[in-house]
């Protein structure tokens, strides 16, 4: 709303509520709506004047306990950090500075849910699906560990998921705000202070040690964990319960009802590879867990029809697939067929030897009969 318009009973609340609704930033974005409120900022609605373009802009928010120096550090490394990142999965960075006090970032405006809310209506997700949006989490995170980048709070409510060229999950990483630069020489938390949310939160994390990219790959066994089944695998009344569960208790094992076992094993293998306790002995190479998922995804389409099967003139629909009678995972998909021809080949080759046999015999038998006949013609 601009200054100076009268306010209608709602209008001022929302004004109350948001300050900054209204007010154009930086001479650039007009603010227009509160999207939503975390821990560390607001994010509003608000278009780029210069291009009439819709964007996000967030904006710092006090947090208790911490300085307002602390906080204007914290915030800018997000935006240094994530300004460096552009893999498509990635939450893109537009613009960031400081007006009047304010602190703020402009980012593109998603239009989606997150992974949360998908989680919530309807989890477990088919595993297909659950590879899919996990791949490209692992992609995303690729790119920040290549940059030297730790997310340190990647969970279900840093996941959107937005419908991009066909694509209904397209997946955006959100929300580097507690994101620690590897090889900086400051950290930016105190040394024993906890940080991230303890249901996703590595061990190593919840006892407040240095943290790296296995950190980020054991929240993601998390969230695949709460995808395939719809709960996630360690739970607690508090959050301290949380992270000594964390530390301490053992994964449940995976099941996927309704799911052949082979498929059930794959998966099994890779969240199993992801939550171990230990950093050393965990999966952190996210390049590779991404490729990971890429096969785990494409055994999950062919074992459940999920995809559809191009046939004679037309395409054929998913139920009416003819699956194949023992599943198969990327990679052995030529064995069943070098089997067959293997065997195959000794019947061939007897075969092909008998019948030339039979015709050398064809072939001696008409020269006899020929010269025979030649004899009696010339045979006064």
């Amino acid at each position: 709303m601009r200054r100076g318009a009268p306010k209608s009973p709602d209008g001022g609340a929302r004004a109350a509520a948001d300050p900054l609704l209204g007010r154009v930033v930086a001479g650039k974005y007009r603010v227009e709506a509160l999207i939503g409120v975390g821990g560390r900022g607001a994010v509003n609605r608000a278009t780029q004047l210069a291009v009439q373009r819709p964007v996000a802009l967030k904006v710092l928010r006090a947090v208790a306990g911490v300085s307002e120096q602390q906080l204007a550090d914290r915030f800018r490394r997000e935006a240094m950090a994530t300004s460096q990142l552009h893999h498509p999965n990635t939450v893109q960075v537009i613009d960031f500075g400081e007006d009047d006090g304010v602190l703020y970032m402009v980012l593109e405006l998603l239009e989606g849910a997150p992974l949360s809310r998908v989680i919530q209506r309807e989890a477990p997700l088919p595993p297909e699906r659950a590879a899919a949006i996990g791949k490209q989490i692992a992609k995303a995170l690729a790119e920040a560990h290549a940059h030297g980048i730790v997310h340190r709070d990647l969970k279900p409510d840093n996941v959107f998921i937005c419908a991009w060229r066909g694509d209904p999950d397209f997946v955006k990483v959100m929300d580097f705000g507690i994101a620690r630069i590897m090889t900086a020489d400051v950290s930016m938390t105190r040394t024993g202070m906890m940080i991230g949310t303890p249901k996703y939160m590595a061990p190593e994390q919840a006892m407040a040690k240095k943290v790296g990219p296995a950190a980020d790959l054991y929240a993601l066994g998390v969230i695949l964990f709460e995808m395939l089944t719809g709960e996630a695998p360690f739970s607690g009344d508090s959050h301290m319960a949380l992270a000594l569960a964390q530390i301490n208790q053992a994964p449940p094992p995976l099941e996927l009802r309704g799911q052949p076992a082979r498929l059930e094993s794959a998966w099994r293998e890779l969240v199993s590879a992801l939550l171990v306790k230990s950093p050393d002995k965990r999966a952190s190479d996210a390049e590779q867990v991404a490729a990971w998922l890429g096969r785990i995804e494409a055994e999950a389409r062919q074992t459940t029809g999920a995809g559809v099967a191009a046939g004679g003139t037309g395409a054929r629909r998913a139920s009416e697939v003819r699956l194949p009678t023992r599943p198969r995972l990327m990679g052995d998909d030529g064995a069943a067929a070098r089997t067959v021809q293997a065997r195959a080949s000794p019947a061939r080759a007897r075969g092909g030897e008998w019948g030339r046999g039979w015709v050398w015999v064809a072939a001696v038998v008409f020269m006899l009969l020929g010269g025979l006949v030649a004899v009696l013609l010339v045979k006064p």
